[in-house]
């Protein structure tokens, strides 16, 4: 439903299923897990050079908590490299979603691409920037406490 071109109610999006409800309701699964795990792999592995870094400048031991003054900084640049690498695959997955879709990987992409060019792929962007960076406020700020807080107790 969300990604359909008119309005649809649940009644006719019932009736479009009906035939292959347990496919049809999970539809593009597989590329939101593969846009997702790439996602979750990048974010974390930027965190980790990143505190690293700035762990290494200040000369500060890895069981020192590095303080927020740089993790917001570093959490903008992790959220700028998140966004880089996961919205091509967000537009491919919104692309394999939809009712007419293109029914895999290649097609989607060379739809897309010759739709729009590569700036296709980035369609959206502001918004999903947005999102980063709200997500990385919060989640490089909290993985730096809950590793702070569990090393001391091994």
């Amino acid at each position: 439903m969300m990604t359909s071109l008119t309005k649809e109610t649940y009644g006719n999006f019932y009736k479009q299923i009906s035939g292959n409800f347990v496919r049809e309701l999970y539809r593009g699964f597989t590329p939101l897990m593969i846009r997702q795990s790439m996602a979750m792999t990048v974010f974390l592995q930027s965190d980790l050079l990143l505190k690293t870094k700035i762990r290494k400048h200040l000369n500060m031991r890895d069981d020192e908590k590095i303080s927020s003054k740089y993790l917001i900084p570093a959490s903008l640049l992790i959220a700028f490299i998140n966004c880089g690498f996961a919205m091509p695959f967000d537009v491919l997955k919104t692309q394999l979603e939809k009712v007419n879709s293109t029914k895999n990987y290649l097609n989607s992409f060379k739809y897309v691409y010759e739709t729009g060019g590569y700036s296709a792929f980035f369609t959206g962007y502001r918004l999903r920037m947005a999102l980063y960076i709200i997500n990385a406020l919060f989640t490089v700020n909290l993985l730096e406490f809950l590793e702070n807080k569990y090393k001391k107790t091994l």
